[in-house]
């Protein structure tokens, strides 16, 4: 991982063996070599090594705002499509056939916020 994989505000976890591991932490700052994360009250530093990326799941998505309809996770912006193949999520225009090669797969949450950030120019907030 480098420091131009994240954003501030992406949900990330934690390695370490604390009582912070399967919390979900809200990256505030980016270094080249460490993360700062949100806590209730205070900080903490990771570096990236001690980072745990979340996958993403069919649950995350409805922490998102995301809707099933057959196979499809729609948001409110219709463009903004999931299909769910082989455990991976992959995001496709209403014409694009999910199998396709060029659709962009997700694996992980944070990779979900970037790319919706990049698509709308909005964060993806939990809801």
């Amino acid at each position: 991982m480098k420091a131009n994989d994240f954003r501030i505000g992406n949900i990330i976890n934690t390695k370490l063996n604390t009582s912070l591991d399967e919390k979900n932490l809200k990256v505030i700052a980016i270094y080249p070599d460490r993360v700062i994360l949100d806590l209730i009250f205070s900080e903490i530093t990771l570096f990236y090594e001690e980072i745990k990326l979340i996958t993403l799941t069919e649950e995350w998505l409805f922490k998102f705002g995301f809707e099933k309809h057959e196979d499809r996770y729609f948001h409110e912006f219709d463009y903004v499509i999931f299909y769910l193949t082989n455990k991976t999520y992959v995001l496709v225009s209403n014409y694009s056939d999910p199998r396709n090669d060029d659709a962009v797969r997700i694996e992980y949450v944070h990779q979900l916020q970037n790319l919706y950030f990049a698509l709308t120019g909005q964060e993806l907030e939990l809801k």
